[in-house]
């Protein structure tokens, strides 16, 4: 992967190279080639990456869970506020 221009989070490492293996990039990917800009899902950033990931992710099961909750009502008000 080419590096974004951004210093690494590691040596050696970029910031790209790690937020293009989690799914919510890999579910836009093809779109992105695209466009810099792509409206996602913010229940998209809580799926479970399937790879060594895990080091960047801070939220276990039961916080992720409440925060899918807390995502899902936050949605609801703004629709009925639209």
């Amino acid at each position: 992967m080419s590096n974004s221009g951004s210093p690494p989070a590691q040596p050696g490492v970029y910031p790209g190279e790690i937020t293009h293996k989690f799914p919510e990039w890999k579910r836009h990917e093809e779109e992105l080639n695209y466009s810099s800009r792509v409206r996602m899902n913010y229940e998209d950033f809580l799926d479970d990456s399937g790879e060594d990931l895990d080091e960047f992710c801070c939220l276990n099961s039961q916080e992720r869970e409440d925060r899918l909750d807390q995502i899902k009502e936050i949605s609801m008000l703004h629709a009925l506020w639209s």
